[in-house]
């Protein structure tokens, strides 16, 4: 038993000491719970704060890396249309070049007849 209600048992009180007793003995365990809850709650909110900076931490690296992502893929684009285009101008040469052939051919052959 708790010291109050054994102080009031040895002291030969009645029911009502006895009871009075056990509520104050009972407010001081709630006190105590209450104490000890409010110093866990406040380590769980701490741990929780420094999870969250974690990730916020992780969150704006991960931004940054979408972000050189996106930068890297915008020059990948540019290289890929001006690839095109110089392929476009090969062709284009190949072209006049296949023609000037062709005409130098014909006149190769007027010329040989």
């Amino acid at each position: 038993m708790t010291s109050s209600v054994e102080e009031a048992r040895d002291k030969g009180y009645g029911g009502n000491e006895l009871a009075m007793g056990l509520k104050l003995e009972m407010l001081h365990v709630l006190e105590i719970l209450t104490d000890a809850s409010a110093v866990r709650t406040a380590e769980v909110l701490a741990g929780a704060g420094a999870l969250i900076e974690a990730m916020v931490s992780q969150i704006k690296k991960t931004a940054d890396l979408v972000q050189e992502i996106d930068a890297a893929s915008t020059e990948q684009a540019k290289g890929i249309a001006e690839d095109a285009k110089a392929i476009e101008q090969f062709d284009q040469v190949v072209q006049s070049n296949s023609s000037v052939a062709e005409q130098v051919a014909a006149t190769n052959e007027e010329l040989t007849d």
